[in-house]
């Protein structure tokens, strides 16, 4: 008698056939049916007869793995595309925090028309320049707030499942 692992899927699609055509003396099919318990591989004919023998908990178990490494490969490509994402995020946000602004020598400034010109308009410069940096602070802060609260959103909901 052979053991499981000695036998190829064509030599048991052959026995599973034999099986289902009646042609299996009484030892040769326990042994099939001893076989096809223990194991893993599948194809239809095996499954047919597997379904004829009633041992169906192989197939479950199969189908069953399947599905949780599926499960988990879904669910580890979720996180990691919402860590690439708050990464992107963050990389975009000290970029721009981070990078000076390129020093000029010549400040020009026209306010309604009228023109400012030396330490008045290097001064207006310099405050909306700091004005339009504050306000890219809390605009880059207010999305990262709400990238963390649906990241926080997807592990509560991925955790209860």
């Amino acid at each position: 008698m052979k053991t499981k692992d000695e036998f190829t899927l064509k030599e048991l699609e052959q026995m599973a056939q034999a099986y289902l055509n009646c042609e299996l003396s009484l030892q040769s099919e326990k042994e099939l049916e001893l076989v096809l318990t223990t194991t893993e591989l599948s194809s239809p004919i095996l499954n047919e007869a597997r379904i004829e023998m009633g041992i169906t908990s192989v197939i479950n178990e199969a189908n069953e793995k399947r599905e949780i490494k599926r499960r988990r490969y879904k669910r580890m490509l979720l996180r990691l595309s919402g860590v690439a994402a708050c990464m992107a995020t963050i990389i975009t946000v000290a970029s721009i925090l981070f990078t000076p602004s390129a020093p000029s020598e010549y400040y020009y400034v026209s306010i309604n028309g009228q023109e400012l010109t030396g330490e008045a308009a290097k001064a207006f410069a310099i405050q909306t320049e700091a004005r339009m940096q504050e306000s890219q602070r809390q605009l880059v802060e207010h999305a990262l707030a709400i990238t963390n609260e649906k990241q926080q959103m997807f592990n509560t909901k991925h955790e209860n499942k």
